[in-house]
């Protein structure tokens, strides 16, 4: 008896499903099984100025890296705004920033270090004063480009001043204000630097300068979520004569760590290995937040490889086992897919109908995980993606129902398919709304 052309299309379908099946189950045993890469990844940082205690926890970094075959190099900057611009181009790999600074595409947190405070420090002949008696000073509010002058000039427009007419502003560098003699230094300097600050000791005990409170920290924390209450405690400058002699209200910003968004998930796990499993604390003698917290509401987008990290303790896969994998999920995926080709080879079931569904659903799920790797998702788009999603599984139901579909096994499967999409369709919605709502209360602000 003869075969006929539908036959021998099932047969070649059957045989191609297979070798499918089996390729995806030999790529997922590799990952699996991979040893751990020796590669060495050459990075460039940034810290900021060369005279900030940033640059001091890079240099920390840069010399405990080769341990963990990272190569680092450090380029100073002007400050925070130009080191995250260089970072969303691409000509840094990554860089020690200040908190509450603008995103930009392409730029993914790896962690918040430690909380930064703000010093405003005046001449002696204003020390006890208030923020009220600087109109007509000349205040510098650090380089252009810098973190610390959006954030001095928040402050002082939060207190009423304005710039240019309550007071002159200055854009001297560190650099400059520790060479400059006394009688040309301006009447206040902010900076904004873990305790203590080079720039203020330097000013402190050279120049008699004293900090000056921010009183009201917990009231622009309510307008800025970047912001945080700080102090800086008695006796951090000096112990005779005390400075402060009592703690200083001030406001402070984390310090962040940020990278790349193309900085492969290998080399993002290496740097936070170095940065909680080393001395690397104890040495740069910075006092550094919970590990526990390090997805705990963060500024940017966190790095893939952050993901990895969290997920290392898995007693089944670990970070090393699946580093050539883009997460855990695709791993499972491509173990999900293998076992199903081969047994809709084995059964030699005629699936037709159902085929198209799956390739549809499956289409979705590209878009999806393609959205992720750009900046244009919005909500809108994902609302979208779960309608089409929507409109394929009622089909679906209504063809089965009515027996127009083949292959009643292959509906639960498709149906825990698409209800998988669904599902992270719907946690992708809820971040981001929570992330326009928090734009937008930015924007009122």
């Amino acid at each position: 008896m003869s075969i006929t052309s539908q036959t021998k299309n099932i047969i070649q379908q059957g045989w191609l499903a297979a070798l499918l099946g089996l390729a995806a189950l030999g790529l997922a045993a590799y990952f699996f099984l991979a040893p751990k890469t020796d590669r060495v990844f050459t990075l460039k940082i940034s810290a900021g100025d060369r005279l900030g205690r940033r640059h001091r926890l890079a240099q920390v970094l840069a010399l405990r890296a080769e341990k963990y075959k990272l190569a680092i190099t450090i380029e100073p900057t002007k400050g925070s705004e130009e080191s995250l611009q260089r970072v969303s181009e691409g000509t840094l790999d990554a860089a020690l920033i200040q908190g509450g600074l603008e995103p930009l595409a392409n730029v993914r947190q790896v962690t918040a270090l430690t909380l930064e405070p703000l010093h405003l420090l005046v001449k002696p002949e204003l020390a006890g004063k208030t923020i009220s008696d600087l109109k007509g000073k000349r205040l510098n509010l650090s380089t252009k480009g810098s973190g610390t002058r959006r954030l001095a000039l928040r402050v002082l427009t939060f207190a009423g001043l304005r710039a240019e007419k309550d007071y002159h502003t200055d854009s001297l560098s560190y650099q400059q204000i520790e060479t400059l003699p006394p009688d040309i230094l301006p009447d206040g300097v902010f900076t904004v630097s873990m305790l203590p600050s080079p720039v203020a000791s330097v000013l402190i005990q050279t120049h008699g300068y004293r900090l000056m409170e921010i009183p009201f920290g917990e009231s622009l924390a309510l307008r800025d979520i970047w912001i945080h209450d700080a102090s800086v405690p008695a006796y951090a400058y000096s112990v005779s004569p005390a400075i402060p002699e009592r703690e200083v209200h001030t406001i402070g910003t984390e310090l962040l760590f940020v990278c790349n968004a193309a900085l492969p998930p290998e080399a993002v796990r290496r740097l936070i290995e170095i940065l909680f499993e080393s001395d690397f604390g104890a040495e740069a003698n910075l006092a550094m937040n919970d590990i526990k917290n390090m997805d705990r509401l963060p500024e940017f987008a966190l790095h893939e490889g952050v993901v990895m990290y969290l997920n290392r303790n898995n007693p089944l896969l670990t970070p090393d086992a699946i580093g050539g994998l883009e997460s855990l999920r695709s791993f499972f995926v491509s173990i999900a897919v293998g076992i199903f080709l081969l047994w809709r080879w084995y059964r030699k079931r005629e699936l037709i109908g159902f085929e198209k569904y799956l390739r549809d659903v499956s289409q979705i799920e590209s878009e999806i995980l393609e959205l992720e790797k750009t900046e244009t998702i919005t909500v809108e788009k994902l609302l979208d993606l779960r309608e089409r999603l929507s409109k394929l599984k009622l089909e679906v139901l209504e063809k089965n129902a009515s027996g127009a579909l083949d292959g009643d096994e292959l509906f639960t499967g498709f149906i825990t398919y698409a209800t998988d999409v669904n599902q992270q369709l719907g946690r992708l919605i809820v971040s981001e709304r929570e992330r326009e709502n928090r734009e937008r209360l930015r924007e009122h602000l």
